[in-house]
């Protein structure tokens, strides 16, 4: 009989331990429901959308202008064709100076290998005399 006061006392310490974590798990689980239905009646953010939609993730708001002259508008895009082209001289002038890199290289590599075959025959000379 012993044997069965320590099972339940250490039976009712678990229980009772249990019991405190479920506790918890009850507190935060209200706790995540009550801060989604507040994220879920709170009004969409415009600025989000615009956001969204600039990144092509969400379809654009059509919206109607608003009747008041102070409007907070986000500066227009350059035209696309504009943007293309800067892009393709700032391309054009990358490509150029690479070339030009690459022949600077190409010209060293050229010495390198002249001054590696004299030293070559420096050496040849030094041990024949």
């Amino acid at each position: 009989m012993r044997d069965d006061a320590p099972r339940s006392a250490t039976t009712g310490t678990a229980d009772s331990i249990e019991s405190g974590e479920s506790e918890q798990e009850r507190a935060q689980a209200a706790e995540l429901s009550r801060a989604a239905r507040e994220a879920v009646r709170q009004p969409a953010d415009p600025r989000l959308d615009r956001q969204l939609a600039r990144m092509g993730l969400a379809a654009p708001a059509t919206e109607e202008a608003p009747a008041s002259g102070n409007v907070d508008r986000e500066p227009s895009r350059p035209d696309r064709a504009e943007e293309l082209e800067a892009l393709r001289s700032t391309l054009a002038s990358t490509g150029t100076a690479l070339a030009d890199v690459t022949r600077r290289v190409d010209a060293l590599r050229w010495v390198v290998a002249i001054e590696g075959v004299a030293i070559a025959l420096l050496a040849v000379l030094l041990m024949l005399r």
